[in-house]
């Protein structure tokens, strides 16, 4: 309810400023990018930020997102300034793109902290009337089609430029598997009313080794670490953990270089990736096809 009530009164907010003063691309010097988000939504602005930076190459680009993000935006080939704590942030920018924001970006551009406001809201409202609500790549798009006036689709998303030194990094952390094929299975959830049981994360690993004759990779962060522990003792010698041993970016590429992927993010190339969907569906097994978000990914749910 509290967010859409932030949408709602982020719209009202937004209209008006966009209605108020005729955007001139010449005049805007400062853009303030607010994504408040997790990993997988995050990768899916990356593509907004580097078209806005392309658009506006003479504007000051800043980004204000969480702490885990930083190398994801800096992963973008543009200059940012990246700002993680509300109290760095100036006190005007130019322009304000909330893909998703909170109430303190929201009394920013209320109270005068930006001259042009473009926000989420607006959009989520469109959709609601309209039918429904879209992917989040095309929810960014739309958010700042006024700004960048050119349109695109999923394969134009910005892939992760992963440097050779990060490719050899994560070759060497899954060194000690016998096999060069390998699957990578991400246990964690933040919301805990989505986490998989261990012990089906287990059997499920068992399965892949008895089948696939290959090893799973567990992998997650280091507040994750428990859960990831368990699965590791119940699986036995069908598992390795990597779980808080990972910069994100060697997290990447060990799964660009997998077999299969089972997890929450379905962001990553060359994997052929089957996405568990934790949910009620307990004794249910059946596949629905994806589309392809990134190339040479084949996208599966399963519901277990």
């Amino acid at each position: 309810m509290e967010e859409k009530l932030l949408y709602l009164a982020s719209s009202l907010v937004g209209r008006l400023s966009r209605t108020a003063k005729t955007l001139d691309p010449k005049s805007v010097k400062s853009i303030l990018v607010a994504k408040r988000d997790e990993i997988g939504d995050m990768i899916y602005a990356l593509e907004v930020i580097r078209r806005i930076g392309i658009t506006y190459p003479k504007a000051k680009i800043s980004v204000y997102c969480k702490a885990m993000n930083n190398a994801l935006v800096n992963s973008v080939p543009i200059k940012t300034e990246i700002i993680n704590n509300a109290s760095e942030l100036k006190k005007y920018y130019d322009v304000q793109v909330d893909l998703r924001g909170d109430w303190s970006t929201f009394r920013r551009a209320l109270f005068g902290g930006c001259s042009w406001y473009f926000e989420r809201g607006s959009i989520r409202l469109n959709n609601k009337l309209s039918g429904g609500q879209t992917h989040e790549f095309v929810t960014n798009r739309e958010i700042v089609r006024p700004l960048i006036q050119e349109t695109w689709d999923a394969n134009d998303l910005h892939r992760l430029d992963i440097q050779p030194d990060q490719l050899t990094s994560a070759k060497n952390l899954v060194e000690g598997i016998e096999s060069e094929e390998y699957c990578v299975m991400h246990c964690g959830a933040r919301d805990l009313a989505r986490r998989w049981p261990a012990e089906k994360f287990a059997n499920l690993a068992q399965e892949i080794q008895v089948n696939y004759k290959i090893k799973t990779v567990l992998v997650g962060s280091e507040g994750e670490k428990e859960v990831i522990d368990q699965v590791a003792t119940l699986a036995g010698d069908a598992t390795c953990s990597l779980s808080g041993k990972t910069s994100l970016m060697e997290l990447a590429a060990i799964i660009r270089n997998a077999s299969f992927f089972i997890g929450f993010y379905n962001v990553f190339e060359n994997a052929s990736l089957f996405i568990c969907f934790y949910g009620v569906f307990e004794n249910a097994s059946f596949f629905i096809g994806f589309y392809n978000v990134f190339e040479n990914v084949s996208f599966s749910f399963v519901f277990i």
